[in-house]
């Protein structure tokens, strides 16, 4: 569990952790705590996942997530991510590198006050309720 919701671990992705602690302010309460646990923390967020394409990397890593770049989906404007990595990895775009084919997805915690939940989506608002804290790249990832 991680921010009262089920936490489902990036299975085969190469995972690079983020700077986060101290990020966002001094409260850095909203990660948990570090290790193994079954229970979720107070004030901690939820874990989602965010599916985007190798060039808007770098922009989301410095600038963060912002909604002049969000596309309008089926549940309205914002920023679309599932507390599911396989369900992001369908909004991925592939990228080759060196013949081979990754896809990239933002492990991030998210505001449970913002969040609208529909079942395995879930739509932030805004880039403020959304905090990347891994960067997890799949190779040659294929869907069940």
């Amino acid at each position: 569990m991680r921010g009262g919701k089920e936490y489902i671990p990036p299975y085969g992705a190469f995972r690079i952790g983020l700077k986060a602690h101290n990020v966002y302010g001094e409260d850095s309460s909203w990660l948990g705590s570090y290790g193994q646990r079954v229970d979720s923390d107070p004030n901690e967020w939820p874990v989602a996942y965010h599916g985007t394409s190798i060039e808007n990397v770098i922009g989301i890593l410095t600038e963060g997530f912002s909604l002049e770049k969000a596309n309008v989906g089926s549940f309205g404007i914002g920023i679309y991510c599932s507390p599911c990595h396989r369900t992001s990895l369908g909004y991925a775009k592939p990228f080759v590198y060196e013949q081979t084919t990754y896809q990239a997805v933002f492990q991030c915690r998210i505001n449970p006050e913002a969040v609208k939940e529909h079942d395995r989506i879930w739509l932030v608002p805004n880039g403020t309720h959304i905090r990347p804290y891994g960067l997890c790249i799949y190779r040659n990832y294929m869907r069940c």
